[in-house]
């Protein structure tokens, strides 16, 4: 596999050029009015981070109850996407020697790129913030409990007290989100529910927002934190990734605009759960599509793409069935240049999942140090 993965995840703006002309004739009339358009007016104003060139393979795991800083360290996985303490709370926060060890790749390791999971869309209730009397007097920026996530609620994400404690307190009781995460030593964010602006555009939450004023709100908060990382607290080279939601990028005729192309200019890449697959069953193929062509346009102006598929059965890992969805998950994404991480079906990111090709698995997951071969430019 070494090889062929370094061909699929070297200069994605040459390779992607490539791709997409080769595609574009068979394209849907729709679709390829996208692209085109994508082609020739969605440049982004800010670079690729080389860095994510090397990437080829990532890990992601949020529940640590079980798992060693050693474990975390001790692989060939480029990228690593986790929480930023091993329980979630702030007693259990991990020490920025802890997050050096796996930067470094410990004893046995290779080197990698540390995300913090950041979720800007919604405040969890077992968090440093928390505090009890707002199920009573919650504050303006609370919203409605989340009845998918116990313990989750809706933020108003927009409003300036929310906003304060993601960031802006660099030390004190207070000590913002993003701040601890910073001192950690991270080496970027990967923040979720992107997908808010959706919920406060609806009537679900009330219609408080235009469809695109809830866009523009969220792209001026990854402004403001990637500006903040960067320029306030001097982490020139801090990583952002949002997960989820990449229609944001489109008006709602499915277009690329000036909004999105601002969005894009605040993000190194995104983060992409269930595009094939919803849970163990394939996803319905326009469905594919559609999030697929928004990826691509992240793609095209340079930024990483990171999938995720919860389509391993540990139950049941030697099966032909979970060969099948595996290989299929995998040729999909490296078939797109996404960068992919089968995890375990229960969808709580709490183990490490790791495959070696070979009796009936076509690829290894993370692919082998030695044999991720060259990087292309």
């Amino acid at each position: 596999m070494g090889a062929s993965v370094g061909f699929f995840f070297g200069n994605r703006d040459n390779m992607y050029m490539e791709k997409v002309f080769s595609c574009i004739l068979k394209r849907p009339g729709f679709f390829a009015c996208i692209i085109i358009c994508t082609l020739f007016f969605s440049v982004s104003t800010y670079s690729a981070d080389p860095r994510l060139d090397a990437v080829k393979d990532f890990l992601y795991v949020l529940q640590a109850d079980h798992i060693r800083i050693s474990d975390l360290a001790d692989n060939d996985f480029d990228l690593v996407v986790m929480d930023y303490a091993k329980y979630g709370d702030e007693d259990s926060e991990y020490g920025p020697q802890e997050i050096q060890r796996i930067r470094e790749g410990g004893d046995a390791g290779c080197t990698k790129i540390v995300l913090a999971y950041l979720s800007i869309g919604e405040a969890e209730d077992y968090r440093f913030y928390w505090e009890t009397a707002w199920e009573i007097d919650p504050p303006a920026w609370l919203g409605p409990f989340n009845p998918d996530w116990p313990g989750n609620y809706k933020v108003r994400y927009w409003m300036e007290d929310w906003k304060a404690v993601i960031f802006g307190n660099p030390s004190g009781p207070r000590k913002s989100y993003l701040d601890r995460i910073i001192d950690q030593g991270f080496d970027g964010v990967y923040l979720d529910i992107i997908d808010a602006y959706e919920f406060w555009s609806e009537t679900e939450g009330g219609n408080e927002r235009l469809r695109d004023q809830a866009r523009v709100d969220m792209k001026e908060f990854l402004r403001e934190i990637r500006h903040y990382a960067r320029h306030v607290r001097g982490r020139s080279d801090f990583l952002v990734f949002p997960q989820n939601a990449p229609d944001i990028i489109l008006d709602e005729l499915g277009f690329l605009d000036g909004i999105g192309r601002m969005f894009l200019d605040q993000c190194d890449g995104i983060g992409q759960e269930e595009i094939w697959y919803q849970g163990l069953d394939s996803k319905d193929k326009d469905e594919q599509d559609w999030v697929t062509d928004a990826l691509d346009i992240f793609m095209q102006n340079g930024k990483a793409v990171l999938c995720v598929e919860y389509i391993w059965d540990s139950s049941a890992s030697q099966t032909n069935t979970n060969k099948k969805r595996f290989n299929d998950f995998y040729t999909n994404a490296l078939d797109k240049l996404y960068v992919p991480y089968a995890a375990d079906k229960n969808q709580e990111l709490n183990n490490i999942i790791l495959v070696i090709r070979g009796e009936g698995f076509h690829f290894s997951q993370p692919v082998p140090n030695g044999k991720k071969g060259p990087i292309r430019r």
